[in-house]
Formats: C-alpha cells, structure tokens, sequence
C-alpha cells in the first residue's frame, strides 16, 4: 500500500477511535442514550473506522470484533428507526380514531368525514332514483 494511503487510514482509525470514545463519554455522563440514534450512530462511524485500520494491517481478530460491532450496531439503528416509524404511525392513528367526525347527510346515508375535513355525500353524482323515488 502506498505510505501516504497508509497514514490516512491510521488517522482515519485515530478518528474512529476518538468518535467511540465521545460516544462512550456521552453516555457515561447521560448526556445520550444508549438507544439513542447519536449514539448508535456514533459506534457505527467508529467502528467502521476501526475495521478499515485493523483490515489494513492484517489485525484479523479485531477485524471480527469490528464485524460483529458492525452488525450489532446495524441491528441496533435499524429497531430504533422501526420503533420510531411505529411510534409515528401509532400517534396518527390515535389522533384520527379520537377526533370529532363531521356529519352529512346525502339522501338516506349518513356519510363519517375527517375532522376539518368538508364532508361529502358518497355518491352525490351517481345518485340513481328508486321506485319510490319516482312518484
């Protein structure tokens, strides 16, 4: 490997090691979560880091331990953006079942509509007279 490559992936793994550090600070301190995004983040960015140098200089256990770090990470983002996408979903769903509907009537059906949404017969255009109707 040419040697200035060399030391940009010994600086970049410097950087992973000083980004897993703060993580780890952070959390330490409360200042983040352990299932928070900024942490998961973090570790991810670190370890990736960390994986380049120890691939690079042949350092084959800590090339696994970064993988296995990788994965655990991966695993990690991916349950906080589905817990949160499911949150979000959870809380629209909760406020459309709990908002006031507005009534209309069209013809003999009573037609449910959005809260501030205008309410509208179902089928105003398509009404279709019946026998009794007809008189």
């Amino acid at each position: 490997m040419l040697p200035y490559l060399l030391s940009v992936v010994t600086a970049l793994g410097w950087v992973g090691a000083i980004v897993g550090l703060v993580a780890y600070f952070q959390v330490s301190r409360g200042r983040w979560a352990p299932n928070s995004i900024q942490f998961q983040a973090a570790n991810l960015c670190a370890t990736s880091m960390l994986f380049l140098v120890a691939a690079v200089h042949g350092v084959w256990p800590s090339v696994a331990a970064n993988i296995a770090w990788m994965v655990i990470g991966t695993q990690a983002v991916l349950m906080i953006v589905r817990a949160r996408r499911d949150a979000r979903r959870n809380a629209e769903y909760a406020e459309r079942a709990y908002a006031e509907p507005t009534y209309s009537e069209a013809g003999t059906e009573t037609v449910f509509a959005e809260a501030g949404a205008p309410a509208e017969p179902l089928v105003d255009h398509l009404a279709v007279p019946t026998p009794l109707a007809i008189r």
